[in-house]
C-alpha cells in the first residue's frame, strides 16, 4: 500500500494565501473536518471528533467537530504575543492524535505489538462503499 492511499489523519491544516486573512480558508476547512467526521462515523469509531486550523504562518484559528458533531472555533491567535498559546493548542491536537493512533511500544530490544481495536484500517482514497473492484491502474500516482 502506497503512503498517499492511506486516509488515517486527525489533524488537518488548511493555509490561507492571502496574509492576514487566513478566514477566508475556514469553509474549506470546515467541509474537510466534516467529510473526514464522517468518515471516522462510518467505519464505527468510539470518537468521531476531528480537529483543524487554519493559519497565513502568524495568525491561528482552531476548528474541532466534536463527537456529538458541534462545530467550535478558537478566537485568532497571533503568533506575536500568543506563541505559547498556539503551541499549546497545536500540543493538545497532537497529543489527542497519538491517543487515538495504534502505536508499537519497544521493551528490552525487542519490540511489542500492541492490538488496538479500534485502529483506522488502511483504505484507498478512490475507495467507494460497496466498490470491491481493485484500482489497478496506479501509473496516475506513481507519476505525481
Amino acid at each position: 500500500m502506497k503512503p498517499n492511499q492511506r486516509f488515517h489523519s486527525l489533524l488537518l491544516c488548511v493555509e490561507s494565501k492571502v496574509d492576514g486573512i487566513p478566514t477566508n480558508a475556514l469553509g474549506q476547512l470546515v467541509v474537510y473536518l466534516g467529510s473526514l467526521r464522517q468518515s471516522r462515523i462510518d467505519r464505527g469509531k468510539n470518537d468521531s471528533s476531528v480537529y483543524g486550523v487554519v493559519t497565513d504562518g502568524f495568525i491561528y484559528i482552531f476548528v474541532t467537530i466534536t463527537h456529538e458533531g458541534v462545530l467550535k472555533r478558537s478566537k485568532q491567535f497571533d503568533v506575536n504575543g500568543e506563541l505559547a498559546i498556539v503551541l499549546g493548542c497545536f500540543r493538545f491536537i497532537l497529543e489527542k492524535a497519538m491517543s487515538m493512533t495504534p502505536n508499537a511500544s519497544p521493551t528490552q530490544g525487542e519490540q511489542e505489538v500492541v492490538e488496538v481495536v479500534d485502529a483506522d484500517p488502511i483504505l484507498k482514497m478512490h475507495e467507494r462503499k460497496g466498490d470491491d473492484s481493485d484500482d489497478s491502474d496506479d501509473s496516475e500516482d506513481e507519476a505525481e
